[in-house]
């Protein structure tokens, strides 16, 4: 996923006990200007949303590694191959622009 867009708003998020595979969406940042989805880094079963992101849309851009993340998951294979560190990922959106 790119970074959000600066002008986000009203996350969608799934339930507490929907599951999800690698990839897959489960959930959407929607904006002025598109809605975006949000897909699943690994496999596993959503345990708590993030409340505050429905009051305080703007933390997924102010502090995405903080209070800004969207779900909670217990995961279903615990494995991370393939991920990225936040710095490799920023090295990764770099190079693309």
């Amino acid at each position: 996923m790119r970074p959000p867009r600066p002008d986000s708003s009203r996350p969608t998020e799934p339930a507490v006990g929907d599951r999800f595979e690698v990839g897959e969406p489960f959930g959407s940042v929607e904006s002025v200007k598109a809605v975006t989805e949000v897909y699943m880094p690994l496999s596993g079963q959503v345990t708590a949303p993030n409340d505050r992101m429905t009051d305080e849309p703007e933390l997924i851009n102010d502090d995405p590694y903080g209070d800004g993340w969207l779900i909670e998951i217990s995961l279903t294979n615990p494995s991370t191959n393939g991920l990225l560190s936040a710095q490799q990922y920023n090295d990764f959106i770099t190079s693309k622009d």
